[in-house]
């Protein structure tokens, strides 16, 4: 099959491109390195990687990659609670932009279109969210709000198009090789406690969370057919609180590290696992690595 990756470089991107690449697939990935991590994918033969702002690429360039695509995966945009918090309107505008220059060109070639989309989308909660459950934006006046309200936003202009799609809603992917200075809470912790400093939580730290391996999740991104209008990919196996997490990294790494308490960051969601019932009912779906795991392999 011939894949294209919109925002291929970063954290997910580059796994999925590799793991297609290894089966033997062509794979393409378009992006403008703005949160990559990783070089390795020049290495990789069946690989091409085209370095390009997709809100900035002409559609007479752009369009031939999306038109002689099998499949197509929407992973570019803004990404990371610092990013965001340091620029929401900029986050906002970037998603924005990104969805209304491809969804024309999505029109046109008739592709399926599996966009990656936001857990933040649900809200908070004291129970797991399945596919069926109601969007829950907070105020405007939460800024960190508008990165939610842009993935939804992109949900509607996707779900009000033609072509085949397929949302899927990522629960807290992590995995070796994920960068910590975009705010994702486990790479944070674990680079803390291996310099032996305090590892920060915002608030009570009775925050609740489920982390999800990235090799799951692309396991799952890669067996989604356009009958899966939307879907869950995550891991509602061991939830944990962020106390908890920030104690079972300290002690897994041998650290020094204490824990330090912040004030907490305006609109934090307390409770964020996924209901897996779709993905578990009809693809058999069960995670192969548990916290411990994801912790060592990050180490």
């Amino acid at each position: 099959m011939n894949i294209l990756i919109l925002g291929g470089t970063g954290f997910i991107g580059t796994r999925l491109a590799r793991s297609y690449e290894e089966s033997g697939d062509s794979v393409t990935v378009i992006d403008n390195y703005s949160t990559s991590n990783s070089g390795g994918l020049k290495v990789l033969k069946n690989i091409d990687i085209v370095y390009n702002d997709i809100t900035k690429m002409d559609d007479s360039i752009l369009y031939p990659y999306i038109g002689n695509a099998d499949k197509i995966y929407f992973l570019a945009g803004s990404v990371g609670v610092s990013n965001i918090d340091s620029n929401p309107y900029q986050t906002l505008l970037n998603n924005v932009d990104i969805c209304r220059k491809l969804i024309p060109l999505f029109e046109k070639a008739q592709r399926h279109v599996i966009f990656t989309s936001s857990s933040e989308i649900y809200g908070s909660a004291e129970y797991a969210f399945s596919e069926d459950d109601p969007a829950s934006i907070p105020s405007s006046l939460n800024t960190r709000g508008g990165y939610a309200t842009s993935k939804l936003l992109t949900e509607f202009m996707i779900t009000s198009s033609s072509f085949p799609y397929s949302i899927a809603r990522l629960f807290n992917v992590v995995g070796s090789g994920q960068l910590s200075k975009y705010g994702m809470v486990l790479p944070r912790f674990i680079e803390k406690a291996k310099k032996n400093k305090p590892l920060a939580i915002y608030g009570t730290g009775e925050q609740i969370r489920s982390f999800c391996h990235v090799s799951d999740a692309i396991g799952l991104l890669q067996k989604i057919t356009p009958e899966d209008k939307l879907i869950n990919i995550g891991n509602s196996e061991d939830p944990i609180t962020m106390t908890t997490l920030a104690m079972l990294v300290i002690k897994l790494l041998h650290s020094k590290s204490i824990i330090s308490y912040k004030n907490p960051r305006s609109g934090e969601i307390m409770y964020r696992i996924p209901d897996m019932s779709m993905a578990i009912n009809k693809y058999d779906y069960k995670p192969r690595y548990d916290l411990g795991d994801i912790i060592r392999e990050m180490m």
